[in-house]
């Protein structure tokens, strides 16, 4: 008897596949990655855990490797939640198999700056960050990654 298997694929277009306070999730099917858009709005570490485990999801479901996060709105993180993405989120993040994330960096300048050193620390990991003034140069960046 022979089992037929079907693919399962996003859909061709840019689709929203989550949302919640902290932000959304987006599927962007034809360049092959994640996108992840802050509200902009203060929320607790549980609320937006789940946005970014969420985006994980995503990747490690179309197996995809890149990841764009528009921080334009991105309000500060206290320090210990800089200490969950450094030891929980950053190792799982690298077992889903992201590779490259380009980031739209904050407009408030205090977060732009705290951004900035945050991504220093992410050498540890074999996942690419860039930070980048404006969206399209962030995707321009990420479409010629492999």
């Amino acid at each position: 008897m022979a089992v037929a298997f079907t693919s399962i694929t996003a859909a061709p277009e840019p689709s929203y596949v989550f949302n919640n306070a902290a932000g959304s999730i987006m599927l962007m099917p034809k360049q092959g990655y994640v996108r992840l858009g802050w509200a902009g709005y203060p929320t607790s570490a549980p609320v937006w855990q789940q946005l970014l485990d969420q985006a994980l999801v995503q990747l490690q479901h179309y197996q995809w490797h890149k990841l764009l996060g528009d921080q334009r709105v991105l309000p500060l993180f206290a320090a210990e939640n800089q200490a969950w993405i450094l030891l929980d989120r950053l190792p799982r993040a690298t077992r889903a198999g992201l590779r490259y994330g380009a980031i739209v960096a904050p407009q408030n300048v205090l977060v732009r700056l705290e951004t900035a050193a945050f991504l220093c620390e992410f050498n540890a990991y074999p996942i690419t960050y860039c930070l980048f003034a404006d969206e399209a140069a962030a995707i321009a960046w990420l479409e010629q990654q492999p």
